[in-house]
């Protein structure tokens, strides 16, 4: 059986315990801390160590929680480990004896266990260790989660975190009796009597066994004094009647339960008859009868002969399943009048079907609109609030409203949590239908600030809110988030609206943005328009329409203002050119007939990388410096202090900088009349671009953008396309016909550098076959030699090489494992990318050994016994041949030697047992060492200085307990202001901007207001989390009445009046105390369980004593 400790069996201080969820913004790892002298009280009786303890008390250990990492992403779930007792050297070994410095550790484990460690669902499965008792403290923390923004995080299921506990006192665990007449096992939850009982009053008694010595009286006469034998007269009443006596009388006068049997009279049921097995408990026994009413309720009817069905003149109804009208099941009835009616869902007819008339009705909803936005809520209660928080009345203008929500449904089952926030702006928008018409109206309509939020209440401004508010919150009101006032949190200022009733319903509209009472964030709209009868889908901003790989696609760049199209586009037979003209007379044009380009660039060389051809020297051939011997990068153009440049915003990598002029001849005339399209990038300055007698200025940016120029030629004689500028550069230009600008691409009678490539192979191959050998002495001289499988003195197969003649670097000298044409492919492969990985369909076709003119090695293995002499390299892996060292293709490395690094250890994470610091002479001057039992020593100063830039405070150093056996001295204290009912926290020193928190406010047994300062996290999970106050200044205008919360034992504080002229009253043990004006106390707090004594739990400053009051009164009026 499983065995759970419950919140009534343990008990933990509320302030004793922190935990902080995603340390680091690692969700893996928490941040997990008691306060100093932190325990847990435990009571389980009959579980052994878990009782009371020597005193008759409860037990206590002290509690302990360390920071720590989760090896996956699994759920966890909240327990504290409290150490068995362990045996000792009994005879039996039975006996236990606890240790009283035993520890109880705050542990997290993966699935729920019992007190044993076992698993809930699997008892034969130990999942903790045998050594503790297991108390699960009601805490889940979820599995790891993803936001929108690919944000990995952990989160609490509940939102209470984890239970405290609520184990009762000594005192009342002991009064009724507990152990003298009593006693109670909350194992399985039975009481044991101790006492004989003589008399007692019970009204319902269950028991296993019940001797009766004489009598058994119901009332005041009527009894029982036996058992019916044989021979006792069927008419007695005091005997009671055995089934040996039943059987035998029931022979003679009843009918057979068990056995068959025969009735030779009529036999009438007034209530009804029953078939089959009656449903106990959750047996799943069905039950068939026929009731008192003659309704019969049967598994299956089957009727040899004619059935009927109802009587004359009355109406009769057959219902099949759980008939709902107009919902679930069928039904066939007949009216009183005599006519019939059927309702079903599906009807299938196989022969025909004769209807004199068909009605068809049509399932219709009518509703408003659908917000898809962050948070919403259903009010159920809704208080007026003043400017003081207070509630106010009707007739009174409120500050503000409080509205809450349930938090559970009917039955008590699912929890509803709240999902606003400070800053949202919440809107209720509700319809109704006129009387006499049937159009949507408003007839409710509200758009607040969300100034404040609880676990189920939100609290809206009536202040901040949009002008066209009509309405006050009320009961049952439907209200959404939309918007989200404030910056940092995109994602609560996005909403989708779905609309049934807007003009141009249905619409759908995607917002963002939104930080005001204005819906004109749309960024995408989708609509009906009643007055063209169209859908419209408009989208303000990037769109992309095609292929996940961008082989095929539609884009719109935003930023860019451009449309971009990629792929094959197809006209159906109906389409029109731009002249209303079919696009099949597309190829009929004349102008395209006659123009001789096949479409495209109508301008040659615009990548400027010229054509890529070989040209033929000879010895009267003038080479000068300036001659470029290959590829004229300025071919087919004229220019004037015009140069080409490298830049990586060209597709050819190649531009032109125009200091004067740049054109070009056409190679065929432009059409009159007839549309042309001239783009180009560009960037400088100012450009003037000419062409069929029209000049275009442009101006250009500083960065590089594409330009867009329509033309249509007015004189074709003028065939000269020229620029002008005087400083700009330009790439990528593009003319062609039509009015479309295409992508750009070089004009169709430009060579390729693939096809240069080939030619330059080509002429380096023919020039070695055709070359000679001279064989003078020893000396052979050759161009080229072969080597392969020979066979009646021909090559069957050449493997390798050898060749002298020299066209550049890249040219083959030696080659194994292949072919001269595989050598010359495989420099080509690794010529611009040495890190090139061929194919399997490559790696056929190259060579495996292949050394240049140039010094390159192209290898497959290599095997050295010696020494590499090199600047550098790339490899994939390297690792010593007696494995003492590796680094894999994966980064990572083995070393079992001494390392020594001079530079950055950049993202280092291991395990280390001592890391020593040393100078700049090599000596170890400190030293930080790792014990064996999780303690660390540090040898030298310790230093956590420094400033924190990004949250604009100085460095802090977090952790549960300090002792100190030195000097202990700070230059400054934690610090808070309060005035009125805020609280201002400076946790970056009193240099910078605090920050604010709300005092909650609470209320005395006599109906008066007081407000909580907390001492310890006063904001939970913001900047303030972790942080004790030391000081409190107090400077307020009116007199409040202030408790202190969130101290543990030993707490001490400093508390200043700081308006010399305004006291204040706070409560201590002793009840409140009024602190003047400019006076100032030390407190300290007193767990109330070491006093006598004990402070009652309800007593407000229970714990908190102060001494060595001052009153400075530097304003002089004593007050």
């Amino acid at each position: 059986m499983v065995t759970e400790a419950k919140t009534t069996n343990y008990w933990i201080s509320n302030s004793a315990l922190y935990i902080q969820l995603n340390a680091t913004g690692e969700p893996n790892r928490i941040q997990a801390s008691v306060v100093s002298g932190a325990s847990i009280l435990c009571y389980m009786q009959g579980i052994d160590g878990l009782g009371y303890d020597a005193g008759h008390n409860y037990q206590r250990w002290t509690l302990a929680a360390y920071p720590s990492e989760f090896p996956s992403d699994e759920r966890r779930y909240l327990y504290v480990a409290i150490p068995r007792p362990k045996k000792t050297d009994s005879p039996d070994g039975t006996i236990r004896q606890r240790n009283l410095d035993d520890v109880a550790l705050v542990v997290f484990p993966s699935e729920r266990i019992d007190i044993y460690g076992k698993s809930i669902t699997d008892e034969s499965k130990q999942v903790g260790s045998e050594d503790y008792y297991y108390i699960y403290l009601q805490g889940i923390i979820s599995e790891v989660q993803i936001t929108g923004d690919n944000v990995r995080y952990r989160d609490w299921v509940y939102a209470q975190h984890f239970d405290y506990g609520s184990l009762a006192t000594d005192e009342s665990l002991a009064s009724g009796g507990i152990g003298q007449w009593w006693q109670y096992n909350s194992i399985d939850d039975t009481i044991t009597f101790l006492k004989k009982i003589a008399m007692a009053t019970i009204s319902s008694l269950t028991a296993t066994t019940v001797k009766i010595t004489k009598e058994l009286f119901f009332g005041d006469k009527d009894k029982i004094t036996g058992i019916a034998k044989d021979n006792t007269s069927d008419t007695s009443d005091e005997l009671i009647v055995t089934p040996s006596f039943l059987g035998q009388f029931g022979v003679r006068h009843f009918l057979s339960k068990t056995d068959d049997d025969t009735a030779h009279g009529l036999i009438t049921f007034e209530k009804g008859i029953r078939f089959g097995v009656q449903k106990v408990a959750d047996a799943l026994n069905e039950v068939w009868d026929i009731t008192e009413a003659g309704i019969a309720h049967l598994s299956q009817l089957f009727v040899k002969g004619n059935v009927q069905i109802g009587e004359k003149d009355k109406p009769v109804e057959v219902n099949f399943g759980n008939y709902s009208a107009g919902s679930t099941g069928a039904q066939v009835a007949v009216k009183d009048d005599g006519t019939s009616l059927a309702e079903f869902d599906y009807i299938t007819i196989r022969r025909a079907a004769d209807f004199r008339s068909i009605t068809i009705h049509e399932l219709r909803y009518i509703g408003g609109e659908l917000a898809i936005t962050p948070a919403a809520m259903q009010v159920s209660k809704v208080e007026r609030l003043g400017t003081d928080g207070n509630v106010v009345a009707d007739d009174v203008e409120p500050d503000k409203f409080k509205c809450y929500f349930d938090t559970s449904d009917s039955k008590g089952e699912k929890k509803v949590y709240n999902e606003f926030v400070v800053g949202d702006q919440a809107r209720c928008q509700q319809f109704g239908i006129d009387a006499g018409t049937h159009e949507f109206v408003k007839t409710k309509y509200y758009w607040r600030l969300v100034v404040e939020v609880g676990e189920n209440y939100i609290v809206l401004s009536n202040t901040d809110k949009d002008k066209l508010t009509t309405s006050e919150p009320s009961v049952n009101d439907n209200i959404v988030q939309l918007g989200y006032r404030y910056e940092g949190q995109d994602n609560r200022q996005a909403a989708i609206i779905l609309s049934a009733t807007a003009n141009d319903a249905p619409s759908q509209k995607f917002y963002q943005g939104i930080n005001d009472y204005s819906l004109d964030h749309v960024v995408k709209d989708e609509g009906y328009d009643v007055a063209t009868g169209l859908f419209h889908c408009n989208i303000y901003g990037d769109s992309y329409t095609g292929d996940k790989e961008g082989k095929s696609f539609f884009q719109y760049d935003s930023k860019k203002k451009e449309a971009t199209f990629k792929g094959k586009m197809i006209f159906n037979s109906d389409s029109l050119l731009p002249d209303n003209s079919p696009v099949t007379d597309i190829v009929k044009k004349d102008d395209l007939k006659d123009l001789n380009i096949k479409s495209g660039n109508l301008l040659r060389n615009t990548s400027f990388c010229g054509d890529y051809e070989s040209i033929d020297i000879s010895e009267e051939t003038e080479i000068s410096e300036d001659k470029e011997t290959f590829s004229e990068k300025l071919k087919y153009w004229t220019m004037e202090n015009t140069s080409v440049i490298d830049t990586k915003d060209s597709t050819s990598g190649k531009a032109v900088r125009i200091g004067g002029t740049l054109s070009q001849q056409l190679a065929q005339p432009l059409l009159v009349d007839k549309a042309y399209v001239l783009s180009f990038k560009g960037k400088g300055t100012s450009v003037k671009v000419s062409i069929g007698s029209e000049t275009h200025d442009v101006d250009m940016t500083s960065s590089f953008e594409r330009y867009e120029l329509h033309i249509t030629c007015s004189d074709a004689a003028d065939d000269v396309f020229s620029m002008v500028s005087t400083n700009c550069v330009v790439c990528e230009i593009m003319l062609s016909y039509g009015k479309l600008a295409p992508a750009w691409s070089p004009s169709y009678s430009d060579n390729d550098k693939s096809m240069a490539e080939f030619q330059n192979m080509k002429f380096l191959t023919d020039a070695i076959t055709q070359g000679s050998t001279t064989i003078d002495g020893g000396l052979v001289m050759s161009q080229q030699f072969k080597v392969g499988n020979f066979r009646d003195k021909k090559m069957i197969k050449e493997t390798g090489g050898m060749s002298g003649y020299y066209n550049d670097d890249d040219s083959p000298f030696l080659w194994g494992g292949g072919t001269l044409e595989q050598a010359i492919y495989t420099i080509q492969k690794y010529k611009d990318n040495p890190n090139y990985e061929p194919t399997a369909e490559e790696l056929n076709n190259l060579a495996k050994f292949v050394v240049t003119h140039g010094g390159r090695a192209i290898l497959t293995d290599i095997i050295l016994r010696g020494i590499i002499y090199a600047e550098g390299g790339v490899m994939k892996s390297v690792k010593s041949p007696n494995g003492n060292f590796e680094i894999d293709e994966e980064g990572n490395a083995k070393f079992k030697g001494d390392s020594e690094f001079g530079g950055k250890l950049v993202g280092v994470s291991g395990s280390f047992k001592r890391l020593n610091c040393v100078n700049n002479k090599g000596n170890v001057v400190g030293s930080i060492e790792f014990g064996s039992d999780g303690r660390m020593w540090f040898d030298g100063d310790m230093f956590s200085q420094g400033y924190n830039k990004k949250e604009d405070r100085s460095n802090r150093f977090y952790t549960s307990d300090v002792w100190c056996r030195g000097m202990f001295g700070h230059r400054s204290k934690t610090m808070a202001i309060v005035k009125q009912d805020l609280m201002k926290v400076f946790t970056r020193g009193t240099g910078k901007e605090p920050v604010e928190h709300k005092l909650t406010q609470g209320m005395t047994t006599s109906s008066n207001t007081y407000y909580e300062i907390p001492l310890f996290a006063p904001g939970g999970n913001d900047d303030t989390a972790g942080m004790p106050i030391d000081v409190i200044l107090f400077n307020n205008t009116a007199d409040y009445y202030y408790s202190f919360v969130g101290m543990d034992d030993g707490k001490e504080w400093r508390v200043i009046n700081g308006n010399d002229n305004q006291t204040i009253h706070f409560c201590d043990i002793g009840g409140w105390h009024e602190l003047k004006g400019g006076a100032s106390v030390n407190c300290i707090y007193i767990s109330p369980s070491f006093l006598n004594p004990e402070p009652p739990s309800n007593l407000i400053g229970r714990g908190v004593f102060w001494t060595g009051e001052t009153d400075m009164n530097w304003n002089g009026n004593g007050k």
